[in-house]
């Protein structure tokens, strides 16, 4: 069997159009070097002189034009232009799930201009300063979306029949080897050359594929040379339950010593059958370098302490949230406890995040930056519910509502993301100051079910502001189904849902505006805003900041 897929290697390999310091929010080159006018609506971006393909070809304005031409505008090969390339990034779609499968284009498409041989610009009829965070990070889309190799993949389209056959018929017989593999009989049936062009052209998410990559090998009867890339490593073969990587020659970075990159000329990716082979090679010394989850650092660090001298960690932003849903409304107890801020701040000071650190997280994580979850303080959760008016009245070791409602939630942790052992230990710690809860461990599809069908009154999850701007994965429905439905639909005649509090609407602008402003602007006023209404109102509880969920050795 062949590998098609090796998450390491790919972020390792991934060029994006420009680069973000997640820190500054400075915008970089990369495969072009950007620059943008102060209200966000105009991009300009400069190719890099002397830059190749893998091979060997330049890269020029014609593979720009190209791919805006005759790839992104051929009704054909792009039925829908990606959201990302509207107006606003179709922000209406950035609290829904849609826009994280790869969105809906109600927007107007950007306005694209030559401007010399090695200047293009972009531009919409409203501000998009997230249009950088796009190019950078978000969807891991590459520089694919926007930068094809036109020498390569002009033979395969159809709007180039003539100029690079002579005929419609010459190209239909050229494409005719690839289109039978595909098993179309008939290359000239209608839609068979998208079909083909697309099987050609290796996008981001192929990158690891050797039935994408190797394109001399899978059709030699068209091609000599694989698909051109700009990445640091190409694919050289896939086959044994490994595929082989080799250095670009062409690739165009140096370090800041002026050596050439990138430093391995070799990368050979092997599948292993289970995580007990992998551990036992890492034990060894067989492997260089892989991914593996927290709870696995403990081991290698007794079992091979001198052949596992270094690990990266690999951060996530924030691993573990406890999410609040205010559209809940099956448990009466349920509703009245959520009208306190307090009542959630006082939960938070009776988790020990310290345990939860280093129990499930090695001790990697930092503590939070919410004061009520990085204080472990039950003497101080339990005086706070006493003033609340939750107390045990009828001495059944569990507190009621002020109104004598019994509590006994559920809690839904998110089971793929490792939430039910911190779900674990956060029941312990409630019951501690004499809260009930329990843990309903669901299928993953099941998990989200409940969660859109406003039916779990609390979830565990990860989701970072800061990493959900970058990556625009914003999930607002954890606060609320019926609020995210309503601010979606909230310009139609009869908005859906339920009409959220004024903070919850300021809360979703401020999302929108991360998307309206420049990575800057929304780094000094945009988050600081909106981490403040979410810390003010305890509206979810975090409890470590900057954890790995994961490392590499």
């Amino acid at each position: 069997s062949q590998v098609s897929w090796c998450a390491d290697l790919f972020i390792m390999m991934y060029e994006s159009m420009v680069t973000m310091d997640w820190d500054t929010s400075e915008v970089y080159g990369n495969v072009v070097v950007p620059s943008a006018n102060e209200d966000g609506t105009e991009f300009t971006f400069q190719l890099l002189e002397g830059m190749r393909w893998s091979d060997g070809e330049p890269v020029t304005m014609e593979d720009v034009l190209f791919t805006w031409n005759d790839f992104v505008n051929n009704e054909e090969l792009t039925p829908a232009v990606s959201s990302w390339l509207h107006s606003g990034g179709d922000s209406s779609a950035v609290i829904s799930a849609n826009m994280r499968a790869g969105g809906k284009a109600d927007g107007t498409p950007m306005a694209f201009e030559r401007i010399d041989d090695w200047t293009f610009q972009v531009s919409f009829d409203q501000p998009y300063g997230g249009f950088l965070v796009f190019c950078s990070i978000k969807g891991w889309c590459g520089y694919t979306e926007m930068l094809k190799p036109a020498h390569y993949l002009k033979p395969f389209h159809k709007a180039y029949a003539e100029e690079c056959h002579g005929s419609l018929e010459a190209y239909y017989d050229f494409i005719r080897p690839v289109a039978e593999k595909l098993g179309y009989d008939d290359p000239a049936a209608e839609g068979v050359w998208v079909f083909v062009f697309n099987a050609i052209d290796v996008g981001q998410w192929e990158l690891c594929d050797p039935q994408s990559t190797l394109t001399a090998e899978v059709y030699p009867e068209v091609v000599s040379t694989n698909f051109p890339m700009l990445n640091p490593w190409i694919m050289e073969s896939g086959s044994n339950q490994q595929t082989v990587f080799v250095r670009n020659p062409y690739y165009w970075k140096v370090d800041q010593w002026g050596n050439q990159l990138p430093y391995l000329d070799r990368v050979t990716c092997s599948f292993l059958e289970d995580a007990e082979l992998l551990n036992m090679n890492v034990i060894a010394g067989n492997i260089d370098m892989t991914y593996s989850s927290v709870d696995t650092i403990t081991v290698y660090r007794e079992m091979a302490p001198d052949t596992v001298a270094n690990y990266l960690t690999k951060f996530t932003g924030y691993p573990c949230i406890f999410y609040f849903n205010y559209n809940y409304d099956e448990d009466p107890s349920f509703v009245e406890a959520m009208q306190y801020p307090e009542f959630r701040k006082a939960l938070g000071y009776a988790i020990d995040c310290d345990e939860i650190n280093d129990a499930i997280y090695a001790g990697l994580g930092e503590p939070s930056r919410q004061e009520y979850m990085a204080t472990y303080d039950p003497e101080k959760a339990r005086a706070m519910l006493d003033e609340l008016g939750f107390v045990d009245a009828d001495g059944d070791g569990w507190r009621e509502t002020p109104e004598g409602l019994p509590i006994a939630w559920n809690i839904y942790p998110q089971e793929a993301g490792g939430m039910v052992k911190p779900a674990e230990l956060i029941r312990e710690n409630f019951a501690d100051v004499g809260i009930q809860v329990f843990i309903q461990v669901t299928e993953a599809s099941y998990w989200m079910t409940l969660i859109e069908s406003n039916q779990a009154p609390m979830v565990m999850s990860s989701s970072p502001e800061a990493g959900e701007w970058r990556f625009q994965t914003w999930d607002t429905y954890r606060l609320g189904s019926l609020w995210k439905s309503w601010w979606e639909t909230r310009n139609q005649e009869t908005p859906k849902g339920q009409e959220p509090p004024e903070e919850i609407k300021r809360y979703f602008t401020l999302i929108e505006q991360t998307m309206e402003k420049l990575p800057s602007e929304v780094v000094s006023t945009v988050l600081p805003e909106l981490i403040g209404l979410v810390d003010e109102n305890a509206w979810y509880l975090i409890a470590l900041d900057s954890c790995a969920t994961g490392f590499t050795v």
